[in-house]
């Protein structure tokens, strides 16, 4: 009797199903990492650097300002686009590149704040863009009858992360005794996410547009 022997490379290449669930997965589980660090890590990553009460209150208006700017022309550069992963490729590229720099920020000295708004909108706005514009590439690349089962797999990736990575932030820097300790932490974790968004972009490029047929 022949013994039977598990491949998963070759399970994933012989199941498109399979293959998007995957995908998309991961696809799902590296841009919550850095979603899961908008409610914690800003406001902390604000008031460590030392912002005052009224800087405080734009750290939630800033990334939706900047988002709602630049929605309309995001969307129409979208439409005159070849393909719809265009957009969420650059997207997740430009993240990559704003999350190292929002982790550089008490770099910036006596500018720091300023810096902090800066690419606190380009990260928080930009993930908004992401978003909006995802809808549209996973419309072009998952057949209808997968949608659901793919969606939903995808959102139980999101739960973990989003569970998992505020609790780990937060308990790493109680361990912190000042607040210089505290942003380190904080550093780290936002070069984290732009390591993510970076494998993000590469995911993108690995998921076909063509609607596959089970």
């Amino acid at each position: 009797m022949g013994k039977f022997t598990f491949h998963p490379v070759k399970s994933l290449q012989s199941d498109p199903k399979l293959r998007m669930l995957c995908l998309f997965g991961i696809e799902g589980f590296l841009l919550q990492y850095a979603v899961s660090l908008y409610t914690l890590a800003n406001n902390l990553y604000a008031t460590n650097l030392g912002a005052t009460d009224t800087q405080i209150g734009l750290v939630q208006m800033v990334p939706n300002m900047v988002a709602g700017i630049c929605m309309i022309p995001v969307g129409f550069l979208a439409n005159r686009t070849k393909t719809s992963r265009t957009v969420p490729f650059v997207l997740a590229l430009f993240l990559s590149a704003a999350y190292f720099a929002y982790g550089s920020v008490p770099l910036f000295g006596e500018h720091r704040m300023t810096a902090f708004f800066v690419f606190l909108g380009m990260t928080v706005g930009g993930i908004a863009l992401y978003n909006a514009q995802w809808q549209t590439f996973f419309g072009d690349a998952v057949e209808p009858d997968l949608r659901n089962s793919v969606f939903t797999f995808r959102s139980r990736c999101l739960f973990f992360v989003g569970i998992v990575v505020p609790l780990l932030c937060g308990n790493i820097m109680t361990l912190m005794p000042d607040t210089e300790g505290k942003l380190i932490v904080l550093r780290i974790f936002f070069y984290i996410a732009g390591v993510c968004m970076l494998l993000q972009a590469l995911v993108l490029r690995r998921i076909p547009l063509s609607l596959i047929h089970i």
